[in-house]
């Protein structure tokens, strides 16, 4: 999908929900006119994940799909994502038991403020987990 088809795409989104470029942006955070511009595709490039992170909720949109309409996730990633959301998304986990380590070294996509963390920084984490609480191995 390309930048001008993206724009589309978002002005869909928003008219679905019946929100002006105005109310998106202070549901969002993100300028009006940055969001004008996007779906004008006057744009060069696509949002970022951090963007688009903020958009998500407001537009009453998965955040996988517009990470995958921008390009930054494949299909599978956003699969599983939704996956995970439909599994874990509305689950209140305080009473049950899981090992955050072995979870971040299971989970396919894992994000930090929107960019996905790779094999070797799911590993540092896991490390890290161990360095901070040895009282546990």
């Amino acid at each position: 999908m390309d930048v001008k088809e993206f724009g589309r795409k978002l002005r869909e989104y928003r008219k679905e929900r019946s929100l002006s470029t105005h109310e998106l942006a202070e549901k969002s955070g993100v300028s009006q006119s940055y969001i004008s511009h996007l779906e004008s595709g006057r744009k060069t490039g696509m949002p970022s994940p951090e963007i688009l992170k903020k958009l998500a909720d407001p537009l009453g949109v998965e955040y996988s799909h517009l990470m995958y309409d921008a390009g930054h996730i494949e299909e599978a990633q956003k699969a599983r994502h939704e996956e995970l959301i439909r599994d874990f998304g509305n689950e209140d986990f305080s009473n049950d038991l899981f090992d955050l380590k072995e979870k971040i070294e299971q989970i396919d996509a894992v994000y930090y403020k929107g960019h996905p963390l790779t094999n070797q920084d799911r590993q540092r984490v896991a490390r890290m987990l161990e360095v901070l609480f040895p009282e546990y191995q």
